[in-house]
């Protein structure tokens, strides 16, 4: 357990007194309202790699929009998205990604949804395209029925001109609610088929567990992009592969997926 102090309002990284159980993790949440706010990257990741392998995890409590698509990852290579991670319009959450010539290698939708009703939500999502190609998403820790409409061994091109989060590259689609512990790791895959390892993200009891300060502590690297913290600096990534621009003002959730 990290032993830096809680910010204060009480959420984010350290140790707690008490508690009554042993995860006393507390996470920060901003809000997202569906109009303005958004994140640009404006450039590549530092360091980012092309790879075949990668781990997406959020919590996000959904609060206006249903019926309509909101974005929470696109990354743009100049042509196409060669990542692309939604909400569609109806409810369902789809993964895209694309290698460098375009080619399609992941398109897969769940059969679970997330709305607004549900409240705090955690998703989980991985892959390992090579060899024998696999991916999962796990919703509020149920693992969700996937379509794959692809699924073939391939190299992801991550390595690309802009990437955004809580909107598509040009803005559209904006996610309305809140959202809290982004990680996105395009070089480990996490198998969450193994229940220890959903455990590094989602506590038994449904709630959050600490990352690190740098998120590593899933797999023991930093992964290339966490947002996680005060609101003031959300966006400035905590994770290795720099800060992204804020659009709009992001302001605080008024409650977390802790509580």
């Amino acid at each position: 357990m990290d032993s830096a102090p809680y910010p204060p309002n009480n959420r984010g990284y350290g140790s707690r007194v008490g508690g009554g159980t042993s995860n006393d993790y507390s996470a920060s949440a901003v809000k997202f309202g569906g109009t303005n706010e958004y994140l640009l990257r404006g450039a590549d990741y530092t360091g980012s790699v092309d790879g075949n392998s990668g781990t997406i995890t959020l919590w996000v409590k959904f609060e206006g929009g249903d019926g309509s698509s909101q974005v929470f990852f696109d990354q743009d290579n100049g042509s196409t998205n060669t990542l692309f991670f939604n909400r569609n319009a109806d409810g369902t959450i789809r993964l895209i990604l694309r290698a460098s010539d375009d080619t399609t290698l992941l398109f897969i939708e769940t059969d679970l949804t997330v709305e607004v009703a549900d409240g705090w939500t955690c998703i989980l999502a991985s892959w390992e395209l090579d060899g024998t190609p696999t991916s999962e998403i796990f919703i509020r820790d149920v693992q969700a029925t996937l379509t794959v409409t692809t699924e073939i061994e391939g190299t992801v091109d991550h390595t690309v001109s802009d990437h955004s989060f809580g909107a598509s590259i040009n803005g559209t689609n904006k996610v309305n609610g809140c959202v809290a512990d982004v990680y996105f790791n395009p070089k480990e895959y996490i198998n969450f088929l193994v229940e220890s390892n959903r455990r590094k993200i989602i506590s038994a009891l449904g709630k959050p567990v600490g990352l690190g300060s740098d998120g590593s502590k899933p797999t023991g690297t930093a992964p290339i992009l966490l947002l996680t913290g005060d609101t003031a600096t959300w966006h400035t990534n905590a994770g290795s592969g720099g800060g992204m621009t804020e659009n709009g003002t992001l302001t605080d959730c008024p409650d977390s997926p802790s509580d």
